[in-house]
């Protein structure tokens, strides 16, 4: 809330199918609390418009990567859901870039050993 620095910002969702279609019809304009509220309550309904409306918001979901957001430890996660995802996007790619290279140290070291047990044409 703008208005009020520090105070919790209240969302009341609406159920009404029209407002849900009208809600995915800018989902430019859908927050991560909005877009989780709609999948919330479309998964309850299997078949109809409702379960369109479900594949919609999941789309949404996924291609903005909410999924990542639900991952993280409370402590890692801030008001800005999005840098939340891309400072954990980040980290991801550090840890994976640190994964590769310890990988590729390990395989190089066991080429170096397993040459060392082969005699030299030398000898």
């Amino acid at each position: 809330n703008s208005q009020y620095e520090g105070t919790a910002e209240i969302l009341e969702f609406n159920s009404n199918q029209d407002v849900i279609i009208h809600l995915l019809s800018k989902p430019e304009e859908l927050s991560y609390k909005q877009v989780r509220s709609i999948l919330d309550h479309t998964v309850k309904f299997p078949d109809g418009v409702e379960s369109e409306l479900f594949s919609i918001a999941l789309d949404i979901y996924v291609d903005r990567k909410y999924y990542i957001y639900e991952g993280l430890e409370e402590l890692e996660k801030t008001d800005d859901v999005e840098m939340s995802i891309r400072v954990r996007g980040k980290a991801f790619k550090q840890e994976w870039e640190d994964f590769k290279a310890d990988d590729e140290a390990e395989y190089a070291r066991q080429i170096y050993e397993s040459m060392s047990y082969y005699p030299s044409k030398e000898e």
